[in-house]
């Protein structure tokens, strides 16, 4: 299928945000949700987040399409990266298990216009299961407001995605 931005069906854009404390403003990244679920199958339009986001496939398989990757076929032990106003969509062939983390911030697009993170890296092999590491991490804290939580939280995703970076140059990119 051809997912040019000439031919996506129409797109539906997320805006439902957390919004972020004081204090994750100020140190440029915040965690805006968690969570996990069963699979789906493929959806019929292309959706843009708002957000920068890592799906991780804990058990099943699918594909991921956007317009920077086209077709790439995913299964458990990768993790799906998506950016702010890249459209994209996901699905499971046969039912898949995923955990997901959705963040935000200043240094979010920092680290993405220095090149550790692009659409064009949009599905990632991660043997050391990092999604999942930061994802058990963050849901002991997500709910603590705490000046220590706030710090915790930015830390697990930098870690996660200086992980996922290595893994894709180690690897090679899809």
């Amino acid at each position: 299928m051809d997912v040019s931005t000439k031919t996506l069906p129409v797109v539906f854009k997320e805006e439902r945000f957390r919004t972020p404390l004081r204090t994750e403003r100020q140190i440029g990244l915040w965690v805006d949700r968690i969570g996990s679920g069963g699979g789906s199958e493929m959806p019929a339009r292309f959706r843009v987040l708002g957000q920068y986001a890592a799906v991780y496939v804990t058990r099943g398989q699918g594909e991921f399409h956007s317009p920077s990757t086209g077709v790439v076929p995913v299964r458990a032990g990768e993790a799906m990266l998506l950016f702010p106003r890249e459209p994209h969509r996901y699905g499971s062939r046969a039912g898949w298990q995923t955990q997901w983390i959705v963040w935000n911030g200043p240094d979010a697009e920092r680290l993405e216009a220095l090149g550790y993170l692009g659409p064009q890296t949009a599905v990632v092999p991660d043997p050391l299961g990092a999604v999942e590491e930061a994802f058990t991490a963050l849901a002991g804290i997500m709910a603590r407001e705490d000046l220590a939580a706030v710090l915790e939280r930015k830390t697990l995703v930098l870690t996660m995605l200086l992980r996922l970076h290595q893994s894709s140059r180690s690897i090679g990119r899809r």
